[in-house]
């Protein structure tokens, strides 16, 4: 028999459990790749917004400058304030 779990993590969240998606899911950056989603982004978007998001080029690139610099991403192609 097969299982009735997701493909995707293979166990149904509980309520109130922190998510395995990206933190940039719900409010995307600029270039993210869940922002347009197309025949070309959606595999990308299965393989990086999900819960491997920590080896996602784009999340690594405004993570490490949000640790390095203290100041937030910039979101919709506005720079943060200096």
């Amino acid at each position: 028999m097969w299982p009735l779990s997701p493909p995707s993590c293979g166990e149904i969240p509980l309520p109130g459990a922190a998510s395995p998606d990206c933190p940039y899911v719900r409010e995307p950056l600029s270039d993210c790749y869940c922002r347009s989603l197309t025949s070309a982004t959606i595999p990308l978007v299965i393989y990086f917004c999900r819960e491997l998001y920590v080896h996602c080029p784009i999340y690594r690139l405004n993570h490490d400058a949000l640790l390095s610099d203290d100041s937030s991403p910039a979101r919709d192609g506005q720079t943060a304030p200096e």
